[in-house]
């Protein structure tokens, strides 16, 4: 277990067995948990919190959303693709305010119906600044990258986290300058950036 502050911890992510990063936020009632993995370590520490607990889930990608069979939660909170594999949890379609947190959806290139978590000046964003596969090559759709960098910039916040990254907490801007990169590569009316 990681701590960012007094209040935000994680678990780092693996990538043997691949398992994303789980984040816990201690709020004055609730501990949030945003995604949950898929090894053994988030269960354990999910199952030991005591009191009121809600789960987020960013996107309904195994390594993120496998372990919610296997705990308890008092909320679960999901997007409406996620809804399709999980089939319970409340779908969160539009910007959400509850408590301290906020849940929002974001547009992205990686995952259809896809949520991040805001708390204070963090931003948690799963797995949403990467690429989707087309003919088994990393792309991003230029039209959604212009929209994900749009929603990023009004985004009131200083600090973004994203999974499997090594620098898990980077300045926003940071995060916002690689998406801006891949949208500069974009080429006449194709649809499409293709990246390494």
């Amino acid at each position: 277990m990681e701590n960012i502050n007094s209040k935000i911890s994680y678990i780092k992510a693996t990538d043997s067995p691949i398992s994303s990063d789980v984040v816990f936020i201690k709020t004055d009632d609730t501990t949030w948990i945003f995604d949950v993995g898929s090894v053994n370590e988030p269960i354990e520490q999910i199952q030991k919190i005591e009191g009121k607990k809600n789960i987020v889930l960013s996107h309904f990608h195994p390594d993120h959303v496998s372990n919610i069979f296997k705990v308890s939660c008092d909320n679960l909170y999901v997007g409406n693709n996620t809804a399709k594999y999980i089939t319970h949890g409340t779908v969160i379609n539009e910007p959400t305010t509850i408590g301290a947190v906020e849940i929002l959806p974001i547009v992205n290139c990686h995952a259809k119906g896809s949520l991040i978590l805001k708390f204070e000046d963090y931003a948690f964003l799963g797995d949403a600044l990467y690429a989707s596969f087309k003919m088994k090559k990393k792309c991003y759709n230029v039209q959604l990258v212009q929209k994900e960098i749009e929603f990023l910039n009004k985004l009131d916040v200083k600090y973004i986290c994203l999974s499997h990254d090594r620098s898990f907490v980077r300045e926003k801007q940071t995060a916002i300058s690689v998406l801006e990169k891949i949208y500069a590569q974009r080429q006449g009316n194709n649809p499409l950036v293709f990246v390494n």
